[in-house]
């Protein structure tokens, strides 16, 4: 039955594998006693899974089996709808039970283990649809594998950011070692002059609202050579898919100059170029990457901050 008031409790138990073989709560103490069952609340996330209300010692408790999952219903909707179920109720200890866990040989009996994904870690979409997800086979942690290698970027998207150090020393490794698109060579032969390029600085958070003051966020790249460059071709980009800039055909920087690049529009001059963004400011106040691209895709340097605007690397 649903639209029912949610029943006060202060325990919870989230059954696994374990209570959906047994008789639960029947089998848990012969003075167990159900009070109600196949109670189906509303929440904000839709109608949660069936909970049975059982008494035991004085004392009230939910429980709920979420071994497997419903149809057209994701992990983290049904988990939200749960949580929010217990939550109205009271609730302060939660139990759960998970015989698969206690198949694994680096668990010993009596062992607590905090799971990252039941409580889901990561949001269901990001703004662009996608699915933002840690995938693991076996051993092997696919996002870290694909960083170590060079094959992707560490980004953090709060509040998804449970592996994010992780992440992060993978690619700082990576980037030593010159892995996949770290190389030097990783799209093609390096432009010349690349050596001598170098993000200088990068401001993110000028004063006030930032989209109302694009030209108020800048990155400036400094020509350390002792001859000017031909930077035809070349780019920069921040860690998104969304946000690139391509330098104007023929613009040269001088040697031992810096060009400042701003977000918003204007009069391209020798020291100050306009990346003509319109609709919003490139550069995260959280944390960000400046990626300075040759003409032919390889990374030649980067420039990141965190979220105090603190270079990293």
């Amino acid at each position: 039955m649903t639209g029912v008031a949610v029943p006060a409790a202060t325990r919870a138990v989230i059954g696994g594998s374990g209570s959906l073989a047994a008789d639960f709560p029947g089998d848990l103490h012969p003075e167990a006693r159900v009070v109600d069952a196949g109670l189906v609340f509303d929440t904000p996330w839709g109608e949660s899974p069936p909970f049975t209300l059982f008494e035991l010692g004085g004392e009230r408790a939910l429980h709920v089996g979420m071994h497997g999952w419903r149809a057209g219903v994701s992990r983290g909707r049904a988990s939200r709808q749960v949580f929010s179920v217990l939550h109205r109720a009271g609730v302060r200890r939660i139990v759960s039970d998970a015989g698969v866990g206690s198949l694994n040989h680096l668990l010993d009996p009596g062992d607590l283990v905090v799971v990252d994904d039941f409580v889901d870690m990561t949001t269901d979409r990001d703004r662009y649809g996608r699915m933002l997800r840690y995938a693991h086979v076996d051993d092997i942690f696919i996002n870290e594998a694909l960083v170590a290698d060079g094959l992707a970027i560490a980004r953090r998207y709060p509040p998804d950011t449970g592996q994010a150090d992780v992440l992060e020393s993978a690619q700082a490794d990576a980037k030593a070692a010159k892995l996949g698109m770290w190389g030097d060579q990783a799209c093609g032969s390096t432009a010349a002059g690349a050596d001598h390029m170098e993000l200088s600085a990068l401001r993110a958070d000028p004063p006030g609202d930032d989209n109302a003051d694009l030209n108020g966020e800048w990155v400036e790249l400094t020509n350390t050579s002792d001859a000017s460059i031909d930077l035809t071709g070349w780019g920069i980009k921040d860690e998104s898919a969304s946000h690139r800039y391509s330098f104007p055909n023929g613009f040269e920087l001088k040697a031992g100059a810096t060009v400042r690049l701003s977000t918003g529009c204007g009069t391209d001059e020798a020291r100050r170029l306009y990346w003509c963004m319109t609709n919003s400011a490139v550069w995260n106040n959280s944390g960000d990457t400046a990626f300075l691209l040759d003409p032919n895709g390889n990374i030649t340097d980067t420039y990141r901050y965190d979220d105090t605007g603190e270079r990293r690397s």
